[in-house]
C-alpha cells in the first residue's frame, strides 16, 4: 500500500463519516429500544424478572441489526471497530453528564431514592386493626419528606412481626432439644436462647436443624432452664401504606393480619 497517497483515496467510494455514525446510531437506538420492551414482555411473564436480562435482549437486538446494515452496508465494517469506544464513551461520558444536569434541577437525594430506609425504624406500642401506636414517630423523620407527600402521607411502608417465640422445653439430650410447642413453619428459626441457672446468664445456640417439635443445636449447651426457652426468628415483614401520622398515631391502608406481635415499622424513602 502506497501511504504517499492523498488520504481521500483510502475514504470508502460509498458512506462517509456522517452516515456511518447515523447506521451506528440507528443500531444503538433499535437494540435499546428491544431491550427495554424484551424487558417489559418479561416482566408481564415474571415481574420479578431481573433488569439485566434486558442487557441480552439488547446485545442480541444489536447483533442481528448490526449484521443487516453489514449486509446492506459493506462499506460500513471498518466503522464498527468504533463501536465498542462509542459504547463506552456515552456510558461512562455522556449519560453520567446528562443524568447530573437533570438531577442538579431535581429535590432527588438519598432520602426520596424509594428504598426502604433501615434508620426510621421505629417500635409499635400498639396495634389497632390500621392504626399503630408509636413509641417515638420523630423517629420515622416524616419532617424530611415535606411537599406533595406531606411528610409520610400515601408513603409505603414496612411493618415487622415479632422476631421471638417463647415456649417451654420437654428434653435437653445432647444437641437435641424437644419443645412444648412446636416453632412456626412460616418462619424462619436461627438460634435458641437458653438460660443457664447455675451460671446467671442466657446463651444463644444457632440451629442447625429443625423437625417438628425437636431441634437440633449445633453446639451442646452445659444446661438449661426448660421453662423458657425463647426462639429468635427471622423478622416477618408485611408491607403497608402509611395514609397520614397524627401524633404518635399511625393510619395504614390496610388492617395487619390477627395471631402476631407487631413489634417495629419503617418507611420508604419517598420521592
Amino acid at each position: 500500500m502506497d501511504i504517499s497517497k492523498p488520504f481521500s483515496e483510502f475514504q470508502a467510494k460509498q458512506g462517509g463519516f456522517w452516515a456511518s455514525m447515523a447506521l451506528l446510531f440507528m443500531a444503538l437506538f433499535v437494540a435499546t429500544v428491544v431491550a427495554v420492551l424484551g424487558l417489559l414482555v418479561l416482566r408481564q411473564i415474571n415481574p420479578q424478572a431481573p433488569t439485566y436480562y434486558s442487557i441480552l435482549f439488547g446485545v442480541l437486538a444489536l447483533i442481528v441489526v448490526l449484521q443487516y446494515i453489514a449486509k446492506r452496508y459493506s462499506w460500513i465494517m471498518p466503522w464498527y471497530y468504533l463501536l465498542p469506544a462509542i459504547l463506552f464513551l456515552f456510558s461512562f461520558t455522556f449519560i453520567p453528564v446528562i443524568l447530573t444536569i437533570v438531577l442538579a434541577f431535581t429535590d432527588y437525594a438519598g432520602i426520596r431514592n424509594g428504598q426502604l430506609n433501615v434508620s426510621s425504624s421505629t417500635n409499635i406500642v400498639s396495634v389497632d386493626g390500621n392504626k399503630l401506636v408509636l413509641d417515638n414517630p420523630k423517629t420515622l423523620s416524616c419532617n424530611l419528606l415535606m411537599g406533595k407527600r406531606k411528610g409520610c402521607n400515601n408513603v409505603k411502608a414496612v411493618v415487622y412481626a415479632s422476631g421471638r417465640f417463647e415456649t417451654k422445653g420437654v428434653s435437653l439430650d445432647g444437641k437435641q432439644l424437644t419443645l412444648e410447642t412446636a416453632p412456626p413453619t412460616d418462619r424462619k428459626i436461627t438460634a435458641v436462647e437458653i438460660t443457664m441457672p447455675s451460671m446467671g446468664f442466657s446463651a444463644q445456640f444457632p440451629v442447625s436443624s429443625i423437625a417438628g417439635k425437636v431441634i437440633s443445636l449445633e453446639k451442646t449447651p452445659p444446661e438449661a432452664d426448660l421453662e423458657h426457652i425463647v426462639l429468635s426468628l427471622d423478622r416477618l415483614p408485611i408491607e403497608r401504606k402509611i395514609i397520614k401520622l397524627e401524633n404518635d398515631t399511625v393510619t395504614l391502608d390496610e388492617a395487619l393480619p390477627d395471631g402476631l406481635e407487631y413489634v417495629a415499622i419503617a418507611r420508604y424513602n419517598a420521592f
